[in-house]
């Protein structure tokens, strides 16, 4: 007479266990959830950053002398760079709100100077390639103080371009407002007398796609779109610098 009962009981003790275990992970899946969503916020802020920042380049520009499939991968790379950044200012919250001259001027023995320099400089990089061209050629008065024609600077851009193998040419003014050139791989500030306000990205990647080996036309497709106006109006004037990343 004592099995109905004991089954009973056992059942009763089965069912308060299953009770608990659902308990238990509805708890835990809750906090997954909470977790979950935090982490798509924080997602969602780097992609409105990044769409702000896509704002602000004329995307058309590119789209003139490259694939939009291409601009696209490029894009990519660049969203890429600035959510490496995004997770190192979670990771050191000093970088929150600083620009490249702020991070530049940070204490010499902190390790994550030396580690993210690198890369705030090769989204600047980027950002500044992005920004330099104007889906119209637009002429320039001022640079034929220096050179015969608009054409004449383009010329010794793309000479320079041409024998330049891999990395990024840079252009900003020296100290008597003459343009100056100048090379880098992207990862350290160029060396000029200001700060650059255009940017030609002759990494391989860039072309590679829509023109294969063929370097000279590439350049020649893309100097004919380079806003050398940029270059005296002040427009991309300190944003290398200057500009939060």
């Amino acid at each position: 007479c004592r099995l109905p009962f004991l089954q009973y009981g056992i059942y009763l003790h089965r069912k308060a266990a299953l009770r608990l275990i659902l308990a238990l992970f509805s708890f835990s899946f809750g906090k997954f959830r909470l977790n979950i969503n935090q982490k798509s916020l924080s997602g969602i802020n780097c992609l409105k950053d990044f769409f702000l920042l896509e704002g602000r380049m004329d995307i058309t520009a590119q789209k003139t002398f490259l694939s939009e499939d291409n601009v696209k991968l490029h894009l990519s790379h660049l969203s890429e760079l600035r959510l490496r950044y995004s997770i190192f200012k979670k990771s050191a919250p000093t970088l929150v709100g600083k620009t490249l001259r702020q991070v530049m001027n940070m204490h010499s023995s902190d390790g994550l100077k030396n580690e993210i320099l690198p890369l705030i400089n090769s989204i600047k990089s980027h950002e500044l390639y992005f920004s330099s061209f104007s889906s119209e050629p637009r002429n320039c008065k001022e640079i034929k103080s220096y050179y015969s024609s608009d054409a004449a600077f383009l010329y010794e851009l793309y000479r320079a371009a041409r024998e330049y193998s891999y990395g990024f040419l840079y252009v900003g003014i020296d100290r008597g407002g003459r343009p100056e050139l100048a090379f880098g791989d992207g990862s350290t500030l160029p060396k000029l007398y200001s700060p650059p306000y255009l940017a030609l990205d002759l990494y391989e990647h860039v072309y590679f796609l829509d023109y294969a080996y063929s370097k000279e036309k590439f350049l020649r497709a893309m100097l004919s779109h380079l806003d050398i106006s940029k270059l005296f109006s002040g427009e991309n004037a300190n944003t290398y610098l200057d500009t939060e990343v």
